[in-house]
C-alpha cells in the first residue's frame, strides 16, 4: 500500500449537507470501500481562488491524505472527474522517507466551511474601498495637473488655442468628475 493526499475544490453553492455528502462520499464509499485506509481528512472550507472556474470565484477545499492500493489514484481521479460538483482535484503521491505525515486531525466538532469572520471581512471591505478611493483621488490629482501646466504653457506662450490645445482640453474636461471641474473653471 502506497499512502497519497488528495485536494480537491467543490462548487461554493452547495448546501451544508451536499458538502458533508461529498466528503464523505469520497471518504467511505471511495477509498475505505476500495480497501484504503483514511489518515487525515481536513475541511479548509471556503477560499478564493486565483481565478474563476465555472463562474465561480470561491470554491469549497477539502484535503484526505489515505493509504491504498498502487492502482487506486487513477480510479479516484476518474471519479472526480465525472463529478459535477467537484470542480478541480489533485491526486499525489506521499515519499513517507521525505515527508512526515501529522497525526489525524479532530473534525468531531462543530463544520465551518464556508464561515469566515466577519469582522476580518467588513476590515478588509473598508480597507478596498479607501485604497479605491485613493486611487481615484490621485488620478483627479494628476488631470487637475495636467490642467493646470496646460494654461501656465498657454499664458507662457501668450499664444491663442490651437485645434489640437481645444481637443486637449475637451478630453481632458470630461474626464474630470463634474465638482472638480467647477472648482477648477476660473483656471479657463
Amino acid at each position: 500500500m502506497k499512502t497519497y493526499e488528495t485536494v480537491f475544490i467543490v462548487r461554493p453553492d452547495l448546501a451544508q449537507e451536499d458538502l458533508d455528502k461529498e466528503l464523505e462520499f469520497y471518504k467511505k464509499n471511495n477509498i475505505e470501500q476500495h480497501g484504503g485506509k483514511i489518515i487525515k481528512v481536513e475541511p479548509w472550507g471556503k477560499q478564493t481562488m486565483a481565478y474563476d472556474i465555472e463562474n465561480f470565484r470561491e470554491g469549497v477545499y477539502f484535503l484526505i491524505q489515505f493509504e491504498a492500493e498502487t492502482d487506486y489514484h487513477k480510479e479516484l481521479e476518474l471519479r472526480y472527474r465525472y463529478n459535477e460538483n467537484v470542480m478541480r482535484s489533485v491526486v499525489v503521491a506521499i515519499d513517507e522517507k521525505k515527508f512526515k505525515l501529522n497525526p489525524k486531525r479532530d473534525t468531531s466538532g462543530p463544520k465551518r466551511y464556508g464561515k469566515k469572520n466577519l469582522a476580518a471581512q467588513e476590515d478588509l471591505g473598508k480597507m478596498q474601498r479607501n485604497l479605491k478611493q485613493q486611487r481615484l483621488h490621485q488620478h483627479r490629482q494628476k488631470k487637475l495637473h495636467q490642467l493646470l501646466l496646460l494654461r501656465l504653457l498657454l499664458l507662457r506662450q501668450k499664444l491663442r488655442l490651437s485645434p489640437q490645445l481645444k481637443q486637449k482640453k475637451k478630453r481632458l474636461k470630461s474626464q474630470l468628475s463634474k465638482p472638480l471641474l467647477g472648482s477648477i473653471l476660473w483656471v479657463f
